[in-house]
Order: structure tokens, then C-alpha cells, then sequence
């Protein structure tokens, strides 16, 4: 592990100091802290301001590591439709009920003011963007359960989050997507 730990700082290392914006994919937690530590050793090295590393997916992670990403300045493209889709499996098979109705913590987010993103990372889920801002407000599983309630996000947040936020995480420019600003 810390091997391949040391390879992957390595290569991020490379980008950062270059100046790229670096995206990192994290369905575990445990993966989240890893690109956590990374963060923090290469903001040491080579602060930036607005940098916008984002973790993409954010599956599984701890109340802690949110707050670690706000103060880290992170952004996170979150995949509800894990939510969705593999709640009710994960509660049932792996992991405690707790642990799996908190997959995708929009709510808790959007408490800590972190800009956020939703994405369906097709063909994993429908790319339906419409879809994954309900699944964001409503929280309901395939089994049409209500879980994790208090990581419900409002309808604006939602809409804002298939539109406004991509753009900001990619660091487009907003100007040339009036259309998106215009929709919330």
C-alpha cells in the first residue's frame, strides 16, 4: 500500500506543480483519505490558491474527511445514483445500515460549503441529469426506501449541481454557458 501510495502522489505531484487541475476518483473512504493526504502534502509543497481538485464519485467518506475537504479547498462530483442504486445492496451485504444510507454525502456538503457536482458516470447509471438531482432531493433507493434524509440537498442545489457546478469544477469559463447560469 504505501508503495503504491508514494506512485500516486508521484504522479499528482507532477500535474499540481505544473499547474493542472487534478481530478481523483474515490469510491471508498479509504481511497478519500489517501487523496486527502496527498492534497495536503502537495498544498505544503506548492501552494495554490483555487486549485480545484476534485474527488470524483465520493461513494463512501467520514463527516471528518468532509470537513478535511473544505479546509483543503476541494470540490467533490458526486455520484448519487450509488445512492440509488447500491444502498439497499451494500446495507444488506456488506456494510451497516448507518454506512450505506450515508453514500454520497450531498447534504453534508452543501453544510460545509463545498461546491459540488453530480454526475451518473454512464454507464454505471443512466446520464439523465434530471434523475440525479432527484435522487439528490429525495434520497429514495431502488427499493423506495427514504435513506440518509439529513443528506437530502434542495431542489436549487440540486438543478445547480447538474448545470452551474460542473462548469466550475472543470473551471470553464460560465460566460460561454448562459443557458446553464440562466437554469437555476
Amino acid at each position: 500500500m504505501a508503495d503504491g501510495a508514494g506512485k500516486f502522489r508521484g504522479r499528482r505531484a507532477l500535474f499540481w506543480h505544473a499547474g493542472y487541475k487534478i481530478h481523483v476518483h474515490c469510491t471508498g473512504d479509504l481511497g478519500l483519505e489517501l487523496a486527502l493526504d496527498v492534497l495536503e502534502k502537495l498544498q505544503f509543497e506548492k501552494p495554490r490558491v483555487n486549485h480545484r481538485f476534485t474527488i470524483e464519485h465520493l461513494g463512501l467518506s467520514r463527516p471528518e474527511q468532509i470537513r478535511r475537504m473544505k479546509d483543503l479547498g476541494a470540490l467533490a462530483s458526486v455520484n448519487i445514483y450509488y445512492l440509488h442504486e447500491l444502498s439497499e445492496f451494500m446495507r444488506a451485504k456488506r456494510w451497516a445500515t448507518a454506512r450505506a444510507h450515508t453514500m454520497a454525502r450531498a447534504g453534508t456538503l452543501s453544510r460545509h460549503g463545498i461546491a459540488f457536482a453530480l454526475h451518473s458516470d454512464y454507464t454505471m447509471a443512466p446520464a439523465q441529469p434530471l434523475n440525479s438531482a432527484w435522487v439528490a432531493v429525495n434520497r429514495k433507493n431502488v427499493a423506495g426506501d427514504i435513506v440518509g434524509p439529513e443528506e437530502r440537498v434542495s431542489v436549487e442545489q440540486a438543478l445547480r449541481a447538474i448545470t452551474q457546478m460542473p462548469l466550475m469544477c472543470w473551471d470553464w469559463n460560465m460566460s460561454w454557458h448562459a443557458p446553464a447560469r440562466q437554469a437555476c
